[in-house]
């Protein structure tokens, strides 16, 4: 998945999100966590956050605001290819399914 953290519900920036797996190996008996930086194919910065035309909403308590500021970024990273992302998500799909693990 790709995932952005933060403490409060802030705008989606370009260059703040990570590439996040976790699961399980076939035989269930090893977690695997791997957690990559990844650019997404936006405008938006610190000091922009309304570049790619998705509105932020000054009032944070504004949920519908809100809601439909995120299914706004939600719609924008959809619909964008995979290797628009850096690096690319296909790259990073193929090194998590390159994962193998021996026991010792």
């Amino acid at each position: 998945m790709l995932s952005q953290y933060g403490q409060f519900p802030g705008p989606i920036l370009k260059d703040n999100s990570f590439y996040h797996y976790e699961g399980l190996t076939s035989d269930g008996k090893y977690f695997v966590a791997a957690l990559f930086l990844v650019n997404l194919p936006l405008q938006s910065t610190a000091e922009n956050p309304n570049a790619d035309g998705v509105i932020h909403p000054n009032d944070i308590s504004d949920t519908a605001a809100l809601t439909a500021y995120y299914q706004g970024i939600t719609d924008k990273l959809n619909a964008a290819s995979a290797d628009s992302f850096q690096p690319s998500l296909t790259l990073l799909d193929a090194l998590i399914q390159s994962i193998t693990v021996s026991p010792q």
